[in-house]
Order: structure tokens, then C-alpha cells, then sequence
């Protein structure tokens, strides 16, 4: 009688096993931001479902994309374009909870158009900016705002304060 309630019990088990260990959910991997004038293109591996909203002094446009991570992608991009004065990212939360932010600095108030294509989130703005491109990360050039531009007056580490959020693994 053992040996046949310990099969039993293997039978019974052992699919709730295998279930609990399964992802929950396709996370969505977003591999690309980058910027063009004033529009900023958001790649990732499937539609993105997303939130926004906006912060002031300085301006700045939060994008939160749900069930999402990042792969490849800076942390940090520093633009100065005229329009957009650069884009941060972070992660944060874990599998289905799991949230990609993008936040992108503008010079002044502007007026954002966010266009859902395909895999990609296409952000522009009404009068857009010259014909610059994001330069690489670590090629550094003074900007009018100073280094941080959008960021004057925020130490480098308060990524929690410009954000309203920390970055994975901080603790605040």
C-alpha cells in the first residue's frame, strides 16, 4: 500500500511542480531607444503596453512600459539637442510586476504625440528639434544647462528624486 500512495502522491505532485516553476508571463524586452531631432523610438519584442505622464521643472515625459525589461540598452543616453536633453532608463519590479521606465528631459514644455507601431513607441514632438543624433554613451560635450542639463541642481546619485522611483537593487 506505500509504494502505490507514494506513486499516488508523485502523480498528483508533480504537475503542480512543474506549473509553479513555468514564467508567468513573455516578458517584453526592450533592445533599442534612440533619437532622432525630436523623436525618440522605442524598440522592444512585442507590443508595448504602456502609462504615461509628465513632470515639470524641469520637463521631463515618463513612459512605463508594463511587464517589460531592458537588454542592452544605456542607462543613460545625453542627447542636448535643443529639444530633448537626454533619456534615462530603469527597471523595476519582477516577472508579471516587472516595469521598463523610460524618462526623457526636454529643454522646455513641449507637446509629445506617442504612437503605438508594431513592436516599437514612437515619441514626438509638435515642432520637433535639428537633425542632431544621440551621441554614444561616454562622449561627453558641455551642455547650456550644464552637464546634467534637465538634471541642474539633482546629485547624480538622487535618481529616486528626479524619478520617483530607484533603480533595481537600490535601497533608499
Amino acid at each position: 500500500m506505500k509504494p502505490f500512495a507514494a506513486w499516488l502522491l508523485g502523480m498528483v505532485l508533480v504537475p503542480f511542480v512543474a506549473l509553479a516553476q513555468a514564467p508567468a508571463t513573455n516578458l517584453n524586452t526592450i533592445t533599442a531607444v534612440e533619437v532622432r531631432g525630436g523623436t525618440v523610438t522605442i524598440t522592444g519584442t512585442q507590443k508595448a503596453n504602456f502609462t504615461t505622464f509628465t513632470m515639470t521643472d524641469p520637463p521631463r515625459l515618463v513612459i512605463d512600459i508594463s511587464e517589460a525589461t531592458f537588454s542592452g540598452v544605456s542607462d543613460e543616453i545625453q542627447v542636448g539637442n535643443g529639444t530633448v536633453t537626454g533619456i534615462r532608463t530603469a527597471s523595476y519590479g519582477s516577472e508579471a510586476s516587472s516595469i521598463a521606465r523610460v524618462l526623457i528631459g526636454y529643454e522646455r514644455e513641449v507637446e509629445a504625440d506617442i504612437q503605438a507601431t508594431g513592436n516599437q513607441l514612437i515619441v514626438s514632438v509638435a515642432g520637433g528639434a535639428g537633425p542632431a543624433v544621440a551621441q554614444a554613451q561616454g562622449a561627453e560635450q558641455p551642455h547650456p544647462g550644464g552637464r546634467w542639463g534637465w538634471m541642474d541642481g539633482v546629485q547624480r546619485g538622487s535618481w529616486a528624486a528626479v524619478t520617483g522611483m530607484a533603480p533595481e537593487g537600490a535601497v533608499c
